[in-house]
């Protein structure tokens, strides 16, 4: 049977309709409408094999990808791959019924016209035993898949948290380990974290809620009166996170904390020192009154991706970039700015190959060079 004829005869019988396919099945129907009725029916029951495994395959693929879809818009918040999983576990009992329903009713059918070959026992058996390993392989990968899933999940503790609380950490996949309460600095504080990594999430008046490592919060509450309130988000440089306060800042590095009182924090990498060759490394900083021009050094490369950050601000841009610079316009002189840049090789029909993200920190300036100079990036 050629496909044109397959094709042909399961458009014909859809085009029909339901009332004429249930006219059909009830053999009341005319006769130019039984006569597509069994047309169709011999092709479902002499298809190839490789017809009725494209036509459930495509079913198939319809059903997970639609299903998958409503879940990730009903479920918030969970992964994907989970559930196209859940998708598939539902989908297969469908698409196990359709194809039962369908040869029973080709079956019905074709009563009425000439017998069909018959397959042989051996085949038969085979093809049997075949679809039951597959479905038992399907059902054993699905059912693992969820239990993982659900492993992986974690309880959080039955505890009472502010409501802009609850949402930034659903966000985050963190849990709330005490109530939520004001401490001894003065601001709403909740320990949040599990069983080896803590951290605290503070509301700032003028910078929202915000996490803070344990290390950090442990060395600010020992200089409490003389570092007073947090300025900016913990931010990295390399391997130390640092956040800056109104009376100074307080570095971490390996799980170790200093506060330092009276100015705020230095960068650890400094504008043109270049030890790594692995990476693009940014040369020179160009500032005006409301410009910041970064400019770096690498070999050939097919594009740059950026990174930067403002202090005060939460979230960091991005961009891809051709050139070694970039100016970052509405710059505010008086405030300290990330950079971060790495080079990439693009490939046909493949994922790009990147080197190594290069950061540096642009601490503010004290005073306000004039329009048009540049400086290396010292205040």
């Amino acid at each position: 049977m050629r496909l044109s004829q397959i094709v042909g005869a399961q458009v014909a019988w859809w085009q029909l309709g339901f009332r004429a396919r249930r006219a059909a099945l009830r053999e009341q129907a005319p006769p130019d409408v039984m006569a597509v009725a069994r047309e169709w029916s011999h092709q479902v029951l002499a298809a190839p094999w490789w017809w009725r495994l494209t036509r459930v395959l495509m079913l198939g693929a319809v059903a997970v990808l639609g299903l998958t879809s409503v879940l990730v818009v009903a479920l918030d918040g969970k992964d994907e791959s989970v559930m196209a999983h859940y998708s598939l576990l539902t989908a297969l009992p469908v698409l196990a019924v359709s194809a039962w329903w369908q040869t029973r009713c080709a079956r019905k059918l074709a009563v009425h016209t000439e017998p069909l070959p018959r397959r042989s026992r051996v085949w038969m058996a085979v093809q049997a035993l075949a679809f039951i390993t597959t479905a038992s392989v399907l059902i054993t990968l699905i059912v693992r898949a969820a239990v993982i899933e659900s492993q992986q999940q974690v309880h959080c503790p039955a505890v009472t948290v502010d409501e802009d609380v609850r949402d930034y950490l659903s966000d985050v996949s963190v849990c709330p380990l005490a109530d939520t309460a004001v401490d001894v600095t003065g601001f709403r504080h909740t320990p949040v974290g599990g069983r080896t990594v803590r951290d605290h999430a503070y509301a700032i008046p003028e910078l929202g809620l915000m996490l803070i490592p344990d290390e950090i919060v442990r060395a600010w509450h020992a200089e409490l009166k003389k570092l007073g309130t947090p300025i900016d988000y913990p931010r990295s440089d390399g391997q130390t996170w640092f956040v800056n306060f109104e009376g100074g800042h307080v570095a971490a590095s390996g799980g170790r904390a200093q506060a330092i009182v009276g100015y705020r924090y230095a960068p650890v990498s400094k504008v043109g020192e270049c030890p790594m060759t692995d990476r693009p490394c940014v040369v020179a900083v160009e500032r005006t009154e409301d410009t910041l021009t970064v400019v770096w050094s690498y070999q050939d490369a097919d594009a740059f991706n950026i990174q930067w950050w403002e202090e005060r601000t939460r979230s960091p841009k991005g961009v891809e970039v051709a050139i070694r610079r970039y100016t970052i316009h509405g710059a505010d002189p008086t405030r300290t700015y990330g950079f971060s840049v790495e080079a990439c090789q693009k490939r046909f029909l493949g994922r790009s190959t990147c080197t190594p993200w290069y950061s540096v920190v642009l601490p503010a300036f004290r005073s306000l060079p004039g329009r048009g100079s540049a400086d290396a990036g010292h205040p």
